[in-house]
């Protein structure tokens, strides 16, 4: 039997204090966190099995999920094909749990690796990379350095998948857009103070950019047509590929 969720409750409280961390305790609540607060994750995991499939055809081959957390993104590109799945992440407590998850399904077409991705070397060529809703949380300036790494680990005609929060360049665009996630979070049944502790939270780890830098950071690198085929609200999808 598949058990529920563990709710998020981490901000009800008014004595919630400090930035945000990946640690024990957002691991208990993630599955929750990110469907609440994600509008369109579910539709993001589904496409990542059907971009997967055009990536590796019947063929085999390496895919990397960056920020792997608790293996959500690998789980539709190992049930798609037959590739072999590197999961990599920053926080200890994701990777336990995302082995508990994986292992009595996939165990010998995954491997965890606690990494940083800012200085990690890439030791394989790949069909596909999955960034799903992580570069958003590195540091402004360490994002082109690996995006290039991203750039030179793809295989000709390989596949970049990243997610990423938004921000907008117009004000009242990006009042209304925000304003709109709040809403959407309340309809999950996030009390105004919840919103507020966890906006106030994740401020400065969390750091969005506009589609348009997004999208002209991968043209530059030398991606094909870099497209955003996803946009609710202030939350995104790319789609890039590397020239034959």
């Amino acid at each position: 039997m598949k058990l529920e969720p563990m709710r998020d409750t981490l901000y009800q409280n008014e004595d919630s204090s400090g930035s945000f961390r990946f640690d024990q305790s957002v691991v208990e609540v993630f599955d929750d966190m990110i469907r609440r607060s994600v509008p369109g994750y579910g539709l993001t995991l589904e496409m990542i099995g059907v971009v997967a499939k055009r990536a590796f055809g019947s063929e085999g081959g390496i895919a990397y999920d960056l920020g792997c957390s608790l293996g959500a993104s690998m789980f539709p590109i190992l049930e798609q094909t037959s590739a072999q799945v590197i999961g990599l992440d920053l926080s200890p407590e994701m990777l336990t749990q995302a082995e508990e998850r994986l292992a009595p399904r996939f165990r010998d077409r995954y491997t965890l690796q606690h990494a940083d991705l800012t200085d990690y070397v890439f030791a394989h060529k790949a069909r596909l990379i999955v960034s799903n809703f992580t570069l958003q949380f590195l540091p402004l300036e360490q994002r082109l350095s690996l995006l290039q790494k991203v750039y030179q680990a793809l295989e000709p005609g390989g596949i970049f998948l990243m997610s990423e929060k938004l921000l907008f360049a117009n004000e009242a665009e990006n009042e209304l857009l925000v304003d709109l996630h709040h809403t959407f979070k309340a309809a999950q049944g996030y009390s105004k103070m919840e919103i507020a502790g966890k906006r106030e939270a994740i401020e400065n780890v969390l750091l969005p950019e506009t589609k348009d830098t997004h999208l002209a950071r991968l043209h530059a690198l030398g991606f094909q047509t870099p497209s955003c085929w996803y946009q609710c609200f202030n939350f995104s999808s790319f789609l890039a590929v590397k020239g034959e």
